[in-house]
């Protein structure tokens, strides 16, 4: 088996990659097949009962190169704002066509009777509505969606909705091969019989255009997918999310730590209770100390346990009633998606900060993959501008 560091740093056996010239061939069945099934799902679906998110994705990085290209360059933030903009001017654009283009729904409360009272609402029940791109996961407001039938799709929304899921797997396929393209490019793989697949006139010609847009539409997807969980997860209970995580942190930490604290000795009923502990484990010698800390800390912990069981009671109530209004629950989820998106930009520096930390250590040249005037390549210059000398001093 070759190493990673022989394929990428030093020569290896052309026998070791045999059947590689094939790879452009299985790739284009592959695809083809996968692009095939798509369409055909999509198909019989129809337009409306589909994921929109290639469309979306494609739609956010031409709004980024357009404008880049209008407003002059400057420092690294001024491309993560325009891609930030982008992506989410994208998101919201296909969030108000969903509105006007998805079946219409109702929120019926869990308690009724669906078998009996559907037909009172005039409506049917439609599990496959809670599979649509950006649509909320409704389960925690305590209530089943339901939508109005629009009886089967036409010939065009078929077409429309064959065409929008092969999309989402063609952007998906595209980001996968440029990735693919670009680390070839760029290591010593080129020089075995995989390197051929650059002699393709297909790769020829499209090769240029992955080297200068494919790591951004990559970054910019990166956001938008974050932007729908946000819309999906909504702020509300993204805050109790972290809410409940922290305080489950702090009650495993405090538990144990309280017990081998000086409050330990202070606090006479933390100190009864690790006595009357230790007591269990007085025919152990020396360790029936540590072992009562252990227990006394086990039960405090079960003492948080329930707290926190509570609290989540309370707050999960609490959040069922802010977005019981549908205004409150719109605004909750508007909010949750800037902030999600906010946390993409964020996460995409995050990403090249390791990146251009492995490049800085000399493990593999990520640099060599980029091109002037990217988003990923102001980022990569602002990395390489804190790492870039950290490492050499070391």
């Amino acid at each position: 088996m070759i190493s990673l560091r022989a394929i990428l740093a030093e020569e290896a056996p052309v026998a070791a990659i045999t059947g590689a010239q094939s790879i452009p061939t299985v790739a284009l069945i592959v695809g083809g097949v996968l692009l095939a099934i798509a369409f055909i799902m999509g198909f019989v679906k129809g337009f409306r009962k589909v994921s929109w998110n290639g469309a979306a994705w494609v739609a956010g990085t031409a709004a980024y190169v357009l404008v880049s290209k209008i407003v002059p360059a400057g420092a690294f933030w001024l491309p993560l704002l325009l891609a930030v903009i982008s992506a989410g001017g994208s998101f919201a654009l296909f969030k108000l066509l969903a509105y006007f283009l998805r079946p219409k729904m109702r929120w019926i409360k869990d308690d009724i009777n669906a078998d009996t009272s559907l037909a009172e609402y005039g409506l049917e029940f439609e599990p496959e509505y809670l599979e649509y791109d950006g649509e909320h996961d409704y389960a925690p407001y305590g209530k089943r969606i339901y939508k109005t039938g629009y009886g089967a799709p036409s010939l065009f929304f078929r077409l429309l909705g064959g065409l929008s899921c092969a999309l989402n797997v063609a952007t998906v396929l595209a980001a996968l091969c440029s990735l693919f393209l670009l680390v070839v490019d760029v290591s010593v793989l080129k020089t075995y019989p995989i390197g051929g697949i650059f002699e393709y006139p297909a790769v020829i010609w499209a090769f240029p255009y992955v080297k200068q847009y494919a790591l951004d539409f990559i970054m910019i997807g990166i956001m938008m997918l974050l932007a729908k969980e946000g819309y999906n997860r909504g702020i509300v209970y993204s805050l109790r999310s972290i809410v409940i995580t922290l305080a489950t942190l702090a009650a495993i930490g405090g538990s144990f730590y309280l017990p081998f604290s000086p409050f330990g000795a202070s606090v006479g009923a933390l100190s009864s209770l690790i006595a009357t502990c230790t007591k269990v484990f007085v025919n152990l010698g020396v360790l029936s100390e540590l072992l009562g800390k252990l227990l006394a800390g086990f039960i405090l912990l079960m003492l948080c346990a329930v707290i926190l069981i509570i609290l989540n009671l309370l707050l999960k109530s609490l959040c069922r009633t802010i977005l019981d209004i549908k205004f409150t629950r719109e605004v909750d989820s508007w909010v949750a998606a800037a902030v999600y998106l906010a946390i993409g930009a964020m996460v995409c520096v995050g990403i090249w900060f390791v990146l251009g930390s492995i490049d800085a250590m000399g493990i593999f040249p990520f640099g060599a993959m980029l091109s002037e005037g990217t988003l990923s390549k102001a980022i990569y210059d602002f990395v390489m501008g804190i790492v870039g000398p950290f490492f050499a001093k070391l």
